[in-house]
């Protein structure tokens, strides 16, 4: 910023700095992969070697098998943000797309040390319209869904549901709470639901000690993958950020590009009164 006379009314060393900021509207193609190297506690193994592996038409989360999305639906499980793909006309499971658009927001800082060499500083983060850039968003799928998708591949089935981590990992004693329980008697014992264990016994129910918990906790040995658990976060989209660091150095200015063509031209200057 200059005064009427001309002068810089920023002090010097502020002079050379500039502060910007930017916003606009792009598209990227993303690949999501994961490195395969299968380790089962139970003693599994697999002799296939450990390499970065395409994640997108493996469909891990199952996505186009109809048996899966209508057990999302009739579950009533949280689908807000879910996406459900659905089938193409030839039978085949439709996945999500590899290309997707990002809205840039951001701000940056240039610094001259002379009219022609600099220093930039650039901060941008992009809003985008997929949540699978991790290949993570919905939920666990069963492993008798990932092998229908794959039903004519046995190889990408098994890559499927290794890749998805559906039903492996840590087995874990995780607790539950049943609807309702029916009064019971002395010496009647009730199953707990899909085969879990009271946290408190029959006996104990009878006669008013309920614990801790309550009468309908139970517990279940689950791991953290099972189908219908939570594998993403579908009520967002992913988003990600550049931060740029550039030096600049220009190879000739405007003044004497300009200079040079029109060093030839002859001006006519007209004064005025």
């Amino acid at each position: 910023l200059k005064d009427v006379q001309g002068h810089k009314l920023a002090p010097k060393f502020a002079s050379t700095i500039g502060f910007y900021i930017m916003g606009g509207v792009g598209g990227f193609f993303f690949n999501p992969k994961a490195k395969y190297n299968l380790k089962y506690e139970d003693g599994f193994s697999d002799t296939r070697p450990s390499k970065w592996t395409p994640l997108r038409n493996l469909h891990t989360e199952g996505q186009g098998s109809l048996s899966h999305e209508e057990f999302l639906v009739s579950n009533r499980l949280d689908t807000s943000g879910v996406k459900l793909f659905g089938q193409k006309k030839n039978g085949q499971a439709k996945t999500y797309a590899p290309i997707a658009l990002c809205i840039p927001l951001g701000f940056g800082i240039e610094k001259a040390f002379n009219s022609e060499i600099g220093i930039k500083i650039e901060a941008g983060y992009r809003f985008t319209s997929t949540d699978y850039l991790d290949d993570a968003s919905g939920f666990y799928a069963s492993r008798n869904d990932l092998a229908a998708i794959h039903s004519d591949n046995t190889d990408d089935a098994l890559l499927s549901q290794t890749m998805s981590g559906t039903q492996s990992g840590n087995i874990e004693n995780q607790m539950f709470f049943a609807g309702s329980r029916p009064e019971i008697s002395p010496g009647v014992t009730i199953d707990a639901p899909s085969d879990g264990n009271w946290v408190d016994t029959d006996a104990n129910i009878q006669s008013g000690n309920y614990g801790a918990y309550g009468p309908l906790a139970y517990t279940l040995d689950q791991t953290s993958y099972e189908r219908g658990f939570v594998r993403g976060s579908p009520k967002s989209n992913d988003s990600y950020v550049f931060i740029n660091v550039s030096f600049y150095k220009k190879f000739s200015t405007h003044g004497k590009v300009y200079k040079s063509i029109h060093s030839k031209e002859k001006r006519r200057i007209k004064a005025s009164f």
